[in-house]
C-alpha cells in the first residue's frame, strides 16, 4: 500500500519509563538497537546491539537481524532476515520497548513517569494495582 506524499510520519518509542516520538525520513533504512551507531538507539537490555532495520519509503517494513530475543509485530514473532510489512498503528515490540509509526504527531519527550501507554491509542494505564 503506497503512503500519501503530503503527510509526515513519526515513530513512537515507548517504555515504562520513557515516551518519545521522532520524525521519520521520507525514505531510507534506519537501524534499531542498543549500539551507539544505531539510528534508533534503545536502552533496553533485551534488545540486541544490532536488532532490526526499519525501512521507510512507499510503505514501511521491519526486518529482525537475527536478534537474540526476536522482534514481534502485531503480537507475532517475525522470522529473522525477512522484511515484514507494517502499517501506521501496528505495534512492534523489541524487548520491552514498543515502537509504533504514527501519522502527523509533533515530536516530544516525556521523562520518567509512573504510567505507560497501552497499545490502544489515547489510553493511559497506571502502574498502580487495581482496586480490590
Amino acid at each position: 500500500m503506497a503512503l500519501p506524499d503530503d503527510v509526515s510520519y513519526f515513530l513512537f518509542i515507548g517504555t515504562v519509563d520513557d515516551l518519545r516520538t521522532r520524525p521519520l525520513p521520507v525514505a531510507g533504512l534506519l537501524t534499531v538497537g542498543r549500539s551507539r551507531s544505531s539510528d534508533i538507539r534503545l536502552a533496553d537490555k533485551q534488545a540486541s546491539a544490532h536488532h532490526a532495520v526499519l525501512e521507510v519509503g512507499a510503505g514501511f517494513s521491519i526486518t529482525d537481524l537475527q536478534s537474540r530475543n526476536g522482534t514481534r509485530v502485531r503480537d507475532r514473532l517475525i522470522p529473522p532476515l525477512q522484511p515484514t510489512p507494517i502499517r501506521p498503528g501496528d505495534v512492534v515490540w523489541i524487548g520491552e520497548t514498543l515502537l509504533m509509526i504514527e501519522l502527523g504527531m509533533e515530536p516530544h519527550a516525556v521523562g520518567p513517569s509512573p504510567a505507560h501507554t497501552d497499545t490502544r491509542p489515547d489510553t493511559q494505564v497506571s502502574s498502580a494495582p487495581a482496586p480490590a
